[in-house]
């Protein structure tokens, strides 16, 4: 049981780490294209 939570936590905090990275990636590209 331990192990599946440790699992489970895990995944989502990669989850959050990437869609982070992701939306902030997006971010930065959108506005340095309004800006060009």
């Amino acid at each position: 049981a331990d192990i599946l939570v440790s699992v489970v936590v895990g995944f989502l905090t990669v989850l959050r780490i990437y869609s982070v990275v992701c939306v902030a990636s997006f971010y930065k590209k959108a506005k340095d294209g309004s800006r060009d």
